[in-house]
């Protein structure tokens, strides 16, 4: 176990936000519940494995059995959970430079926790998308150079085998489609063309009409029953049969960067035919600024796009973040340096909310093309404590200068589900940072652990 730097801010104190634009979790007032399951990909003992990792107890254990497929020539390139973490669907891929490797079959797999199911394979197939239960899964397979504008054929297949979707193949000309939107239980999902054609496709039924190529639409949040369709300044509300809808206050609303909805001092979510009260606006704080909220915590980002504040329902500031200095000197002394800030995931809940902010230090030239970047950080900045306690405090989880700053490893953090940890596969081993401690620690397992990008990341198993 290591410590992290644990670096109080000069600021004031707090509670966080996350954008996503929907509010989950405990608040600062409710017991914490035990941390579930994180699904990541593995490998040991001659096989591919999706392992499931708990953060508070230290425990690695497998998903059900190994992936029918030799780590010698596979490796897993997507990974999709669902929603209640009962299922894994996986992208499998020939590993580069294996025996053999270019005319290997690439696999879509689905698991259930005792079994792994083949749903198809082909050359050059990826598992692109999916719905929150994995009852729809999104493929596509690269298409020959013949095909002129068609980079690739996009199909939509059941959990069972059976293709609900499939586009024209590979055809020279044609206006190639992609999936816009999949509603979260698999009733229906909206194709778009590149020519801006749109058509919803319920699970099993007839496909909607809902614009033409003149109108470039382009399809918002889908519901059960209705889905937003931006074809004007301000998108609308329509039903799954694409007739307009009327859902109270969305005429008055003004849309955050973060997808929440400001009205009458309030921060609303998007819900099916509904706007749902999630906190309060605080005085003062412009709509186009808010990142999200967490209980009754708005998060802002300011103007100059690199400093972040936490504001509590009565207008109050309660934390601020500003990158802090770089610990290098540009490698340019005739650039301009400046500091690119962005954000790239959050905590889920109210209690231990924090922000993960990536950092680039660069300079730029007016006559030059990019920028040098000189130095980068991932800092994790914790704002409120999982006792509820007001932290404003900085956890630095890596810093690079020079070359280490634009060659180190790619890495996704993914949050427990109380946000008490931030996990990260680096060198075949797995971390758990401890946020309130400010501590990384290596979960011990047998097994090589793989960074696969994913969503819904906590599995039930």
């Amino acid at each position: 176990m290591r410590s992290v730097l644990l670096a109080p801010l000069a600021l004031l104190a707090s509670s966080l936000a996350a954008c996503g634009g929907r509010v989950a979790g405990s608040t600062p007032s409710e017991p914490l519940a035990p941390e579930a399951p994180i699904a990541f990909g593995a490998s040991t003992e001659g096989a591919l494995y999706v392992v499931v990792a708990r953060p508070d107890t230290g425990a690695v254990a497998p998903f059900g059995p190994p992936l029918p497929l030799s780590p010698a020539s596979y490796e897993l390139a997507t990974m999709h959970v669902s929603a209640d973490g009962a299922r894994v669907a996986v992208g499998v891929t020939p590993k580069v430079g294996a025996a053999s490797w270019t005319s290997l079959d690439s696999w879509v797999l689905l698991g259930d926790g005792a079994r792994w199911q083949t749903i198809e394979h082909a050359q050059d197939l990826e598992l692109s998308d999916a719905s929150d239960d994995l009852s729809l899964l999104v493929t596509m397979r690269a298409c020959p150079p013949s095909s002129g504008t068609a980079d690739f054929a996009v199909s939509v297949v059941r959990d069972d085998g059976t293709h609900a979707f499939d586009d024209a193949p590979c055809t020279p000309g044609a206006p190639a489609a992609f999936i816009a939107s999949i509603e979260p239980t698999g009733g229906y999902f909206v194709a778009r063309t590149y020519d801006g054609a749109l058509s919803l496709h319920p699970r099993d039924g007839a496909a909607v009409v809902l614009a033409t190529p003149a109108q470039q639409a382009i399809v918002g949040p889908s519901f059960a029953t209705s889905l937003l369709l931006a074809d004007a300044p301000r998108a609308r509300w329509i039903d799954t049969s694409g007739r307009p809808l009327t859902v109270p206050g969305w005429d008055r609303a003004t849309s955050t960067p973060c997808g929440l909805q400001a009205l009458d001092g309030g921060l609303f979510a998007l819900a099916d035919r509904a706007l749902v009260r999630v906190a309060d606006l605080p005085a003062g704080v412009d709509p186009a600024t808010v990142r999200g909220v967490r209980g009754e915590v708005v998060i802002t980002r300011a103007d100059d796009e690199t400093s972040y504040h936490a504001i509590d329902h009565a207008g109050a500031t309660l934390a601020s973040y500003t990158p802090p200095p770089a610990r290098s000197a540009p490698r340019d002394p005739g650039g301009t340096p400046q500091v690119i800030v962005g954000d790239f995931a959050w905590s889920p809940t109210a209690r231990d909310a924090w922000l993960l902010l990536s950092d680039d230090y660069e300079t730029v030239r007016p006559d030059a093309e990019g920028a040098d970047v000189y130095e980068r950080a991932d800092d994790l900045w914790l704002v409120v404590d999982r006792a509820g306690t007001a932290r404003g405090q900085l956890l630095e989880l890596r810093r690079g200068a020079g070359a280490g700053a634009t060659s180190w490893p790619w890495r996704e953090y993914v949050p427990s589900s109380t946000g008490a940890h931030v996990l990260f596969a680096e060198a075949g081993a797995l971390h758990a940072v401890d946020v309130d401690a400010g501590e990384d620690r290596e979960l011990a397992s047998r097994f090589t652990i793989a960074p696969v990008p994913g969503t819904h990341r906590h599995a039930a198993k």
